[in-house]
């Protein structure tokens, strides 16, 4: 065979092992690049159909897109980009905008009912006309808003910037929030605000000037860079209010926003008057409170633990539910105060002052009768004094059968002659207790200090 032919069946070759290259790969190319388009390209290039339910365009670009009309319920519209888009008209059920900007967009006459616009921004936007049942709107920038005949009444507004938005007499707002936009809208210096909540309101920047802010409650209300100096805001609630260095307050409500929100051991407040403020749930364990003024106080569930009350007034003080285990309470003044359901193990109620308005269980005005006026000879069959501080307490001759007495401090008590029959002294100090001819028939010494005791 000649060179020629062999060059002509190799060209003939190639052309076939080309063909077949371009039979493979040509369908498989085009195969690729529509379900390319199909998936990826088309949505980034062309609006969705008018029923959009359910879309997630999270994160997508959409600067100037129009939905008008649009079904966009149960759509994920999170983190995107889209200002000065239109969706005007649209049905936008329960869609999400969490964190998406949404500056100058038109939404008019759009149902939005349960849209979550967490942290988004919303400068600018037209909203008048919506329906926003059930929105929220959790830290959402609503500046320069046109709310105008929105249907809002039970939306959301938790921290929300409202500064500059617009309402008017068709603008379905609840109490709370519509009193918090004239709040942060119209000028509030020297109104009478005493008792107003303020509860989750975005109140940054604002100026109370001399308002009186008796009882108001600022919970979770930011109060950043808003300036309440010259304000009255005794008993003002103030638990997770937020503030930072350009918040101006009254010197004692600065205190009562740092008992609230920076809890520590050991606050010392010996001689300070905080009297009819607002500590529930306030943490003053160990803290010296010895001399303090306390009268009128709310200290309701306040934890009170090893704490030093020495002298302290807390007369007419709410000390409900309060943990005062431990306490030092010499000399203290109780008039009128109620410890309903007050924890007072160990507490050291020697010298305080108590009358027939002060509120306390059975069992500590019992224990406080007897470190005052003395046990002897008492009856106190079968009685709960568990935990009790009876530390130096006369309790000579004193009927104790049964009487739970376990963790009681007892140490130098007076027992002499006491019936402890079948008594549950278990874990109690009895350390120098004078025990002479007392009956422990029965009693539970488990685990009881018996050092130096006598008899």
């Amino acid at each position: 065979m000649s060179a020629y032919a062999a060059e002509a069946i190799e060209r003939q070759i190639l052309k076939r092992r080309i063909a077949i290259a371009l039979i493979i790969t040509i369908p498989t190319l085009l195969l690729v690049l529509f379900y390319g388009y199909n998936l990826y390209l088309e949505p980034l290039i062309r609006q969705c159909p008018r029923d959009c339910q359910g879309l997630d365009l999270s994160g997508e670009l959409l600067h100037d897109r129009s939905f008008a009309g649009f079904d966009l319920s149960n759509a994920n519209l999170s983190m995107a980009l889209a200002p000065d888009v239109d969706f005007t008209d649209a049905t936008l059920y329960f869609t999400n905008f969490t964190e998406t900007s949404l500056q100058r967009a038109s939404f008019v006459g759009s149902d939005l009912t349960g849209a979550l616009f967490a942290r988004a921004d919303l400068r600018g936007a037209d909203l008048r006309d919506t329906i926003l049942d059930g929105a929220r709107f959790q830290g959402a920038d609503l500046r320069e808003t046109d709310l105008r005949g929105a249907r809002m009444t039970s939306a959301d507004l938790t921290g929300a910037w409202l500064r500059g938005s617009t309402i008017d007499d068709d603008t379905a707002l609840s109490t709370h929030w519509e009193r918090m936009w004239r709040i942060v809208n119209e000028p509030i210096a020297g109104q009478d605000l005493s008792g107003v909540s303020f509860a989750d309101a975005n109140l940054q920047g604002i100026d109370f000037g001399t308002a009186n802010l008796v009882g108001a409650r600022f919970h979770n209300t930011d109060l950043r860079g808003a300036r309440l100096a010259n304000t009255t805001m005794t008993a003002a609630d103030l638990r997770k209010t937020r503030i930072d260095n350009t918040t101006t307050l009254p010197t004692r409500a600065m205190l009562v926003w740092q008992l609230h929100n920076r809890a520590q051991l050991g606050w010392q407040l010996a001689g300070t008057d905080l009297s009819q403020e607002m500590l529930n749930g306030v943490v003053l364990q160990q803290a010296d409170l010895s001399g303090a003024v306390l009268r009128g106080t709310s200290l309701v569930t306040s934890n009170l633990r090893d704490a030093n009350l020495t002298g302290a007034d807390l007369r007419s003080a709410d000390l409900t539910e309060a943990d005062l285990d431990r306490a030092t309470l010499r000399n203290v003044d109780l008039r009128g105060a109620n410890l309903h359901g007050a924890e007072l193990g160990l507490a050291d109620l020697r010298d305080v002052q108590m009358d027939d308005a002060t509120v306390l269980s059975g069992t500590w005005r019992t224990v406080w009768r007897i470190v005052n006026q003395g046990g002897e000879n008492l009856d106190l069959r079968g009685r709960f004094l568990g935990w009790a501080n009876l530390a130096g307490a006369n309790l000579a001759g004193a009927d104790l059968t049964g009487t739970d007495l376990r963790f009681a401090d007892l140490t130098n008590a007076n027992l002499a002659g006491a019936i402890l029959v079948d008594a549950n002294l278990a874990n109690a100090s009895l350390d120098g207790a004078d025990l002479t001819g007392a009956n422990l028939t029965g009693a539970d010494l488990r685990g009881t200090g018996l050092d130096g005791t006598q008899g």
